[in-house]
């Protein structure tokens, strides 16, 4: 906030206007990381999410190998729902992802 420098990007996307579900997304320079921004992004697309679009589901994946990303999902209230074998390619190889959820309670 301080210095008004851009750190990552963040977003929650709907496949279509209608849906009550939608998929959260966020990045983090490294050079921010570790910091609890991650978790505080998560958490406001949530909030977002539920009170202001009023989904019913939020989802979000991640590369299996990727426990920084997993743990944030699991801070904000998420929970890991499926580990998808082979989901996505990353840089040349084939990897798991895990899918994490969340209802509005």
């Amino acid at each position: 906030k301080d210095s008004g420098d851009l750190i990552g990007g963040c977003g929650i996307k709907r496949s279509h206007a209608a849906d009550c579900t939608a998929s959260l997304g966020f990045a983090v320079n490294p050079e921010f990381q570790n910091r609890g921004f991650s978790t505080e992004i998560a958490t406001a697309l949530i909030d977002f999410g539920f009170n202001k679009l009023g989904l019913t589901n939020i989802v979000a994946e991640c590369d299996a190998r990727n426990i920084a990303s997993y743990r944030v999902m699991a801070k904000a209230g998420m929970r890991m729902v499926a580990r998808l074998q082979n989901h996505r390619e990353v840089k040349g190889e084939m990897t798991d992802s895990y899918r994490y959820e969340i209802s509005r309670r």
